[in-house]
């Protein structure tokens, strides 16, 4: 702002003056007068702000904050008139004195008004999803699964109210989305995720722009070098890892294996072994609980803040390395290629691997020895036969490590008869589509010998998982 020779002054105007028909100033609460030849207003709904409490009224805007009083007046001795803005907050009670079990839950209406001159004329207001106002965040954070069963076999398409966007619960309608990103976009500009990682990034990119970006790596995830170059050190690892268990004890495999085990034989993969496990963790934590964080909180973007500081340093000083000895690892293929994308780009790629390559093998490989051990008929069986890799693949349909996707429409379209208008965000729910009825039967419960597993825990159409052969492999 000083650079273009601009100041800024905080309060708030109660006053504008005028002179011969024309702005002339504004006067602040403090007494502070700015004279100015035009003022642009920008208030909020608390001008004269009055809060009823039954009988009580209580002159105030929001919580703690008094309301803004002064510039209606000024309006209204201009020519202005002013009305009445209504904001009705529902009666509040206390959540354990309700028996929610027998109540019904309330719909908005079924052919609603548009608010806005700019709707477009003629647009089937009456064919939009349904609005589902009974389903909280807290609910879909604690347990969504029997929210998304009600969901398939009532409102496969809905509009969640307390999401502010449009839950797809159907295998078939998730794998559509994402197959044709023609009409859906990955490049949700709503999310934190730029943010978060300092970057926009391949997981937010479509066509070419995508595809460059995850052409960059692919060399580290052929199926040649894996075997040659990935299997054995992870072999290694999960010998070495595995052996210094306390035997004959409890132990926590989420902290003491399963997380440490994805962290080291990504450190390989991504030549970035020189981080240790506890800060690979730390920072894949830190970049996914950044990238959702949706509520913007401070918190998150600071801690995902100290995490890309910190790879970035370690980036930085591994680069003359892998330029003068150069690897099979993400970063020394990025960094020797014949037409390198920008440095910027990247450091995006090996956050986004730091932030999917721990979590999800440490969740996928936790869910499947939970379903074994939980179904020990199962587990003979798989180690008779030794069917690891479909004990695996059961284990990702089951609990499917990515849960939900974002795609925006970049036109309007129509899913099972509901328009979807442009711009509308689509979530395409994968753990959902993996329980769907139409494929499977009781997708429920872990079943490693169920006659067909065709899940999405790997995704679809172009942003189907770079990882995947590594996953199965790992």
């Amino acid at each position: 702002i000083n650079d273009v020779g601009l100041s800024v002054v905080e309060g708030e105007v109660t006053k504008i003056n005028e002179s011969s028909g024309s702005i002339s100033s504004v006067v602040f609460s403090d007494g502070l007068e700015l004279f100015c030849k035009a003022a642009i207003l920008t208030c909020g709904t608390f001008l004269n702000g009055l809060i009823h409490i039954g009988e009580e009224k209580i002159k105030a805007g929001r919580l703690d904050e008094k309301r803004s009083e002064g510039i209606t007046e000024s309006l209204l001795s201009f020519g202005f008139s002013a009305g009445r803005l209504k904001t009705g907050t529902p009666p509040r009670i206390k959540k354990s004195s309700v028996d929610w079990s027998v109540g019904l839950a309330g719909y908005g209406d079924k052919k609603p008004k548009a608010l806005s001159y700019r709707t477009k004329k003629g647009k089937k207001m009456e064919n939009l999803a349904p609005l589902i106002e009974d389903v909280t965040i807290n609910q879909l954070n604690s347990d969504p699964y029997p929210i998304y069963q009600r969901l398939r076999s009532q409102a496969p398409v809905a509009r969640i109210k307390s999401v502010g966007r449009t839950f797809l619960t159907k295998a078939e309608d998730t794998k559509y989305v994402k197959d044709n990103p023609n009409l859906f976009s990955s490049d949700d500009r709503n999310t934190p995720m730029k943010r978060a990682f300092w970057a926009h990034t391949l997981m937010r990119k479509d066509g070419s722009d995508h595809m460059r970006d995850r052409m960059a790596m692919a060399p580290a995830y052929a199926p040649k070098v894996i075997q040659n170059d990935w299997m054995p050190r992870y072999e290694q690892i999960a010998e070495s890892y595995v052996n210094r268990l306390l035997h004959g004890e409890i132990v926590d495999l989420f902290h003491v294996l399963s997380g440490t085990y994805a962290a080291r034989g990504l450190a390989f993969l991504l030549g970035i072994e020189d981080a240790s496990d506890e800060e690979l963790i730390e920072w894949s934590h830190a970049l996914i609980n950044g990238a959702g964080n949706f509520g913007w909180l401070p918190g998150p973007f600071e801690r995902a803040d100290r995490a890309n500081e910190a790879i970035h340093h370690l980036l930085d000083g591994l680069q003359n390395r892998y330029r003068k000895h150069p690897n099979n690892s993400a970063f020394s293929v990025m960094l020797n290629a014949d037409d390198p994308i920008p440095e910027k780009q990247m450091y995006a790629n090996i956050k986004i691997a730091i932030g999917g390559g721990i979590n999800e093998p440490r969740d996928a490989l936790n869910t499947t020895i939970y379903g074994l051990l939980s179904n020990p008929d199962q587990l003979e069986e798989v180690k008779r036969q030794e069917d690891w890799v479909k004990a695996f693949e059961e284990g990702i349909r089951w609990v499917a490590p990515i849960q939900v996707s974002s795609r925006v429409a970049k036109k309007d379209s129509e899913i099972r008869g509901c328009l979807i208008p442009k711009g509308d965000t689509l979530m395409t729910i994968q753990a959902s589509a993996n329980w769907d009825e139409d494929l499977f039967e009781d997708g429920e419960l872990f079943n490693v010998y169920r006659q067909t597993n065709s899940h999405q825990a790997f995704g679809n159409g172009p942003h189907f998982c770079q990882g995947t052969h590594v996953a199965v492999s790992y």
